[in-house]
């Protein structure tokens, strides 16, 4: 059984893996018996813009449609390639069956937390 920790940024994922000693490294994460350490690239999800959730491309806004505050909120990835990399690894991480717990290493603002919580979510 092991513990996944996801660390903000990959130079804390780094000094964690330097404080636990002796992991083997993978590509992005490392892992000895008791543990699993992965990093995000800071906020690795986006919360929906407006237009994502209408399916539209927009040139100007109406006040009429102001505020929009969707049903459910949606998060995306951005376009890059190294990011969507990293999240399906942290994503197969999650669901491993030998994971029993996560540990949230990011920031403790809103986005930190909320990322984490929608990708623990995931599993």
């Amino acid at each position: 059984m092991a513990q996944l920790i996801i660390a903000e940024k990959p130079s804390l994922a780094i000094s964690i893996v330097k404080a636990i000693g002796n992991m083997e490294k993978h590509t992005g994460y490392f892992e000895n018996q008791n543990y699993i350490v992965t990093f995000a690239y800071g906020h690795l999800l986006r919360l929906y813009d407006i237009d994502d959730y209408m399916n539209t491309e927009r040139t100007r806004w109406n006040l009429e449609e102001l505020p929009f505050i969707p049903q459910k909120f949606k998060f995306k990835l951005p376009n890059d390639e190294g990011i969507k990399k990293q999240y399906n690894i942290i994503k197969s991480l999650i669901k491993r069956n030998d994971v029993t717990t996560i540990i949230n290493c990011g920031d403790a603002d809103r986005e930190g937390g909320a990322t984490r919580c929608y990708m623990k979510s995931i599993a």
